[in-house]
């Protein structure tokens, strides 16, 4: 386990001899190493970053402000665990100094480790080992960048630390089947409730999803709102659809048997899911510039029945002959 921080190449003798205190660094050319392109490792994103949980936790004891991930840093963290592989050693296998991967006029630090198999275990040795505990309470940092790599059943841990103002990085999603159902994890953490899934999380088409209150992804029908299963804030109960992937479904959606959104033994028929995934009932007015955006068609008038089915030809509500064309357009008369 090891710890380094410079202040110029001023200081590189007296490093050599010293637990260093973390001063003002300066900038150097970020090269990356290519003599460990050729090994296969698991990156352990999420031990990582259990890490920074437990340094913001001795920080909050200290009365100093809690470090903040930072997407580069992490990725060159990621980077030097990699590189302690091949060289274990502040010196990187391409002779650069370890914080040469870090940019900017900037203060800044680095720690090392390899061995320890928990997140726990890797910080109880850092905090216990003055130079690595000085660097983890340093006032002046704010980013942090946290690597973690396995090789051949050893674990390779990087703490990199920065007084520049951190850039978040994106979440780790994963997806685990369990018992036939599925959850989601958010950087370790199971999802719960409402969670609009982007395009910065690695999914192709942002979508809302639903997860129980164990966390599980709701799929098919699902009544919502206050007093359900699936309290929707302070809303009023209403029926969404989640498909198979347990996307919210919106628009119109061909329903029923055979389709991509089965309706149990119902015969195939047209509903429509507002832009909040509330399945629309009763008279509606459909088309561009109304509440209900129908494409490029023109306003017009449609009726779902209570269970949301979309009509077409003569149907009598409330007493009164409507008659909707094919496409379940209000035809005559003009407004319900």
């Amino acid at each position: 386990m090891k710890r380094k921080s410079f202040k110029s190449l001023v200081l590189a003798l007296i490093a050599a001899m010293l637990i260093f205190i973390p001063v003002l660094g300066t900038s150097q050319n970020v090269d990356a190493a290519t003599s460990t392109t050729s090994k296969q490792y698991e990156t352990k994103y999420n031990d990582a970053r259990k890490v920074l949980d437990l340094v913001n936790e001795k920080r909050k004891q200290k009365n100093l402000p809690a470090l903040t991930l930072d997407a580069n840093l992490e990725q060159s963290a990621m980077l030097r665990a990699k590189e302690l592989v091949t060289k274990y050693s502040h010196t990187r296998p391409n002779g650069q100094n370890g914080l040469s991967l870090i940019p900017g006029n900037v203060y800044k630090g680095e720690n090392i480790a390899k061995g320890q198999t928990t997140s726990a275990q890797v910080f109880t040795a850092w905090y216990n080992s003055t130079g690595h505990r000085d660097n983890m309470l340093n006032k002046n940092y704010k980013s942090i960048g946290i690597g973690c790599v396995r090789y051949n059943n050893t674990n390779y841990w990087v703490q990199l630390f920065s007084s520049a103002t951190a850039k978040p990085p994106r979440p780790i999603i994963q997806w685990v089947k369990e018992n036939g159902k599925h959850y989601c994890l958010k950087d370790g953490k199971k999802i719960i409730g409402w969670y609009y899934f982007t395009s910065n999380e690695g999914e192709k088409t942002p979508h809302w999803s639903y997860f129980d209150k164990n966390g599980y992804l709701l799929t098919g029908w699902q009544q919502l709102g206050v007093g359900t299963n699936n309290p929707d804030k302070n809303n009023k109960k209403h029926w969404s659809y989640f498909g198979d992937n347990g996307w919210l479904r919106t628009g119109w959606q061909e329903m029923g048997v055979g389709t991509n959104n089965p309706d149990k033994n119902n015969k195939k028929h047209w509903s429509y899911f507002g832009d909040d995934g509330w399945l629309r009932t009763g008279w509606q007015e459909m088309g561009v510039g109304t509440k209900n955006p129908d494409k490029n068609n023109k306003k017009h008038w449609s009726y779902f029945g209570g269970n949301g089915w979309l009509v077409t030809g003569k149907q009598t509500i409330n007493k009164k002959v409507y008659t909707f064309n094919g496409q379940g357009w209000l035809t005559n008369p003009s407004k319900p």
